[in-house]
């Protein structure tokens, strides 16, 4: 893992830009040798929920409002940024194996990311302490990390890839009930 965390790093330098975190997975996931090739991503910006068992207990990272919708044809948008508070638990959206865990991206703080079943794997960004170790197995609600606290209001990247290919978080996530307001 150390010279995977080495090569990511040679890798991010040599890019030069600044790039956002969307594309910082995608760069995470080919050195971890998790795709293959470069994937397009898949637009589908709209919830379109379906019985699809792999999108079965699923459960929010963090409690707070979406401030930052999935769009990946705009950089940085291939997941949602969810407010948060400084130091807030950062909980599995579901039970899988730590793929990553490490801050070798610049720009977004520290990363996790894990790989579940059905060839998916999420990723929380922004993050400050983190509170795991890459092959550890995790399940579905343990506290991961918590939340950065850095020079803006605290917020957590958060992405679901199928096969390389990001996919809107929100397909997966439990649908929140709102009260109306008296």
């Amino acid at each position: 893992m150390a010279y995977r965390r080495l090569l990511l790093r040679q890798r991010a330098f040599r890019l030069g830009a600044v790039i956002f975190l969307g594309g910082w997975i995608g760069l995470a996931l080919a050195v971890a040798g998790l795709v293959e090739q470069p994937a397009q991503a898949d637009h589908y910006p709209m919830r379109d929920r379906q019985s699809d068992s792999s999108r079965q207990n699923w459960q929010w990272p963090i409690q707070g409002k979406v401030v930052l919708g999935y769009n990946p044809a705009l950089p940085g948008r291939k997941g949602i940024m969810i407010a948060g508070k400084p130091r807030q638990a950062v909980r599995a959206a579901a039970a899988g194996r730590v793929v990553y865990a490490g801050s070798g991206l610049p720009h977004d703080g520290r990363l996790i990311i894990l790989k579940h079943r059905d060839n998916l794997l999420s990723a929380y960004g922004h993050l400050g302490r983190i509170l795991v170790k890459e092959g550890e197995t995790i399940r579905s609600g343990q506290t991961i990390a918590e939340l950065g606290v850095g020079k803006t209001d605290p917020v957590l990247h958060f992405e679901i890839r199928r096969n390389g290919k990001p996919i809107n978080p929100l397909n997966f996530l439990p649908v929140r009930r709102i009260a109306a307001e008296t």
